[in-house]
């Protein structure tokens, strides 16, 4: 007997729900996808929040918890050849420079845990800190790689290529608020060590 796509759909979503519980974002689940034309894949540090905002606005999908909608987007839309996109569709990341994001996750963690890191602790299994080339692969796997300070050309593009009449290109342009946040300051030695730990980045053009 060929399952109904109610009764398929309810497996997925279960499935989804067991995924969340054991497993954490990573390569084969970071994709949003905006209408059917743009896919953005989303990394730690790498505007993640912005974007994770922008699709509850656009997709209105309070009634299911986000990383289950991931899940089950890719399970169902994703190519069989070059998941997790989408066949024909725009693609589009972030890029930051290694240094700048890896202080972006301390002070993260320093806001929302009662944790403190120190520098040597770079190999902690917490997921922002894993490297963008993790995360996101190549850059030649998209059509239009962002630095982080040009994020709102990235929202701006969304803007022109996914149809929805619930926000204009000013209001999605300024969902990006660009924080100015205390610095961190490294010595030259805590500096190389990053760069060193980062290097794949630096390699890849993530940066």
């Amino acid at each position: 007997m060929i399952p109904s796509k109610t009764s398929n759909s309810r497996s997925i979503r279960e499935h989804a729900k067991l995924l969340k519980m054991s497993s954490r974002i990573g390569p084969t689940n970071n994709v949003l996808y905006f209408g059917d034309t743009v896919d953005v894949r989303i990394c730690p540090k790498n505007g993640l929040s912005t974007f994770t905002r922008l699709y509850q606005i656009l997709h209105d999908d309070s009634d299911i918890d986000q990383a289950e909608k991931r899940y089950i987007d890719i399970e169902q839309n994703a190519s069989r050849i070059n998941p997790p996109f989408r066949e024909d569709t725009i693609k589009i990341a972030i890029r930051r420079d290694p240094v700048e994001r890896y202080k972006s996750a301390i002070r993260y963690i320093h806001r929302n845990r009662d944790k403190r890191f120190h520098i040597d602790e770079l190999e902690i299994l917490d997921p922002h800190f894993f490297s963008q080339s993790y995360y996101m692969g190549h850059l030649d796997d998209y059509d239009f790689v962002f630095p982080l300070s040009e994020m709102k050309n990235a929202l701006s593009l969304i803007f022109d290529n996914v149809e929805q009449n619930v926000m204009s290109r000013d209001d999605m342009c300024l969902m990006w608020e660009n924080r100015s946040e205390n610095d961190i300051e490294f010595t030259s030695e805590e500096l190389t060590t990053v760069q060193e730990k980062y290097s794949i980045d630096y390699i890849r053009g993530w940066y």
